[in-house]
């Protein structure tokens, strides 16, 4: 065991016997699968074994790495949302539980939907939508309160969105209070870093403010004793920023009317034959819609139900253009996360969102 500390500590720089020993440790639990963890790697094109990711030591005990990522894992992250600025009204909770990577990629898809604020053009009625946070700040800050964190702490990380910031809170241990942080979880974030998460480095402070660009409110982060406290303010509070996107949105439209004459904005006679051929269309929907990721189509899902919770699987996948199987797949995610429900019995039943 000695040798394997000296090897390890040998890759990973002088740092590691005093940030590395919690990942190594027993947990002494034989209980533990890893289910999640391994559809997470095969998703990413990664194998996934115990021995090459370190979840046994070398008495074939199971390590704490390994507590991490097994479906027993007994960290948690909380997602909590209040109304206005302060904690005074709590509007909803979500707690996170399970693989460390199934609570990544729950919390990405909530940030993705609480992220999104609709905006209306100037003397127009039309809308877009844009990101109250850099999506890139949202996940790098989870990434460094769970790397960061006190593991032996069994404090959970909170995400809390409040109506001008988010705060990230996790607990740290005292001695990193008057010093600079060290990572406690390196092996995780390296697992991290290779399955395509954001990775904590160094410069990992100067990330973040680098996600806001020139917006006048930057990330902050507060050390207090035991706990660590990293806000990132809302850009829709800035005005200056909601102009300069607008600006931007509606110059790089002009540019596709100027590339593309056929994307010019529709005449009113134009409006007046769509509204004729509509009534030949057995769905009355828009083209096909661009899909950026599964968190999108996900939420997109979300939309189509919440305007009309009498839409069947079929109707939903003929409007993203995507498999039956695939939209039931996640409607099952979305009902396991506690966002969705179908109310009533067979035919006769709807669908009611509940985010």
């Amino acid at each position: 065991m000695e040798d394997f500390l000296k090897l390890r500590y040998a890759i990973y720089g002088g740092f590691f016997m005093s940030v590395q020993n919690y990942e190594a440790k027993a947990c002494y639990r034989d209980d533990l699968s890893f289910i999640e963890t391994e559809r997470y790697f095969k998703k990413h094109g990664r194998y996934f074994s115990k021995k090459s990711s370190e979840l046994l030591n070398a008495d074939g005990f199971f390590t704490n790495l390994a507590l991490a990522l097994s479906d027993q894992n007994n960290a948690s992250t909380y997602l909590k949302f209040y109304q206005g600025q302060s904690t005074q009204i709590l509007l909803d909770t979500k707690i996170l539980t399970g693989s460390i990577l199934r609570q990544f990629e729950e919390a990405y898809f909530v940030f993705h939907l609480a992220n999104q604020k609709r905006v209306l053009f100037p003397h127009t009625n039309k809308q877009t939508v844009l990101d109250s946070y850099p999506p890139q700040a949202l996940n790098l800050a989870l990434s460094v309160a769970h790397v960061l964190k006190d593991a032996s702490n069994t404090r959970p990380v909170q995400v809390e969105f409040y109506k001008n910031r988010v705060q990230i809170s996790f607990p740290i241990v005292k001695s990193d209070a008057n010093h600079g942080l060290e990572i406690k979880m390196q092996n995780l974030n390296n697992i991290l870093g290779a399955l395509g998460y954001p990775q904590v480095g160094e410069s990992w402070l100067a990330l973040l403010e680098e996600a806001y660009g020139d917006v006048a409110h930057s990330p902050v982060v507060d050390k207090l004793s035991r706990m660590m406290v990293i806000t990132l303010p809302n850009r829709m509070q800035e005005e200056a920023y909601v102009e300069r996107e607008i600006t931007r949105i509606e110059k790089a439209d002009t540019a596709s009317y100027e590339l593309w004459p056929d994307l010019e904005p529709a005449t009113h006679k134009d409006r007046e034959d769509d509204e004729l051929d509509s009534s030949e269309d057995p769905f009355d929907e828009p083209e096909p819609i661009f899909i950026r990721d599964t968190a999108h189509r996900r939420s997109l899902i979300l939309d189509l139900l919440r305007n009309d919770p009498e839409r069947s699987v079929f109707h939903v996948s003929q409007i993203l253009k995507v498999s039956e199987a695939t939209v039931q797949r996640d409607i099952k995610y979305l009902r396991d996360l506690g966002h969705l429900r179908y109310v009533g019995h067979g035919a006769h039943g709807i669908w009611e969102v509940l985010i």
